[in-house]
């Protein structure tokens, strides 16, 4: 019985059907898009076809679509061929957050099952407020103005110029 089941195996496993996958390369290894508020950033990443056969690459986002953009958002790449991909980042507030990007690869196989492989890229969005800096040294300023001048008060009040 265990020869029957050790045969059929052998023959199972000659017979099923080859799987064909491809492979890629993201650089650079962190990506930061920056943007001022209520404006638009952009940056870029490369796709590389690390594997022997040709493509096709698609890219998504995780977040709001109007907010972070991808394009091209599929294209094809032979063996070894790399493709410029740009982010723009159009915050709708300020601070900074983290967004995936998915990255799959699907062969061109002629026989066999074609296997997508892919990887989820992390992108850092970045909303700066260019006046935000201004309006803290303004601040600032005020508060120290405000106290000497209170202080310089005070001093005349105590001892007063005759």
């Amino acid at each position: 019985m265990r020869l029957i089941g050790l045969v059929w195996l052998v023959l199972f496993v000659s017979s099923a059907l080859p799987a064909e996958a491809v492979s890629l390369a993201i650089q650079p290894a962190r990506l930061t898009v920056s943007a001022p508020w209520g404006g638009e950033g952009e940056s870029e990443l490369l796709v590389a076809n690390t594997s022997a056969e040709a493509a096709m690459y698609t890219l998504r986002a995780d977040v709001d679509l109007s907010r972070l953009s991808v394009a091209p958002g599929s294209f094809r790449l032979d063996p070894g061929d790399t493709q410029r991909v740009t982010l723009r980042y159009r915050p709708g507030g300020w601070g900074s957050r983290r967004a995936e990007i998915a990255v799959v690869a699907r062969p061109f196989a002629a026989g066999g099952v074609p296997l997508a492989s892919g990887v989820r890229y992390q992108v850092q969005l970045v909303a700066t407020v260019p006046w935000l800096g201004a309006a803290v040294r303004g601040g600032w300023l005020a508060g120290v103005v405000t106290f000497a001048m209170w202080q310089w008060r005070r001093q005349l009040r105590l001892n007063p110029v005759a």
